[in-house]
């Protein structure tokens, strides 16, 4: 993933950590400080320190092994939930930040 300033021509960084295309990206602040939420084709859930430009925590979001099962969408909420959405799915699965 990379992360780029408006205008500019070149990425101010790259974080790596993905196995497949990234679909979903989402910025949140923490409290202490900010992250970086993304969400792939590999099905994992990755959340990046976004001060120091590390992978903080990683989530593996269905252990189906049918291939059809993407993270499509995800937010944060205020109360520190993140709500993943896998494609073809029938729910919303929810995790709490510990």
């Amino acid at each position: 993933m990379q992360v780029w300033n408006l205008g500019s021509s070149s990425p101010n960084f790259t974080l790596e950590g993905h196995e497949k295309g990234i679909n979903c990206v989402d910025y949140y602040h923490g409290g202490d400080k900010p992250y970086l939420i993304s969400g792939a084709d590999d099905r994992f859930v990755k959340i990046w320190d976004y001060q120091v430009l590390y992978q903080s925590m990683t989530v593996y979001t269905t252990k189906s092994t049918a291939d059809r099962y993407y993270i499509m969408s995800l937010s944060v909420t205020c109360h520190d939930r993140l709500s993943v959405s896998p494609i073809w799915a029938h729910n919303v699965k929810t995790l709490t930040k510990a």
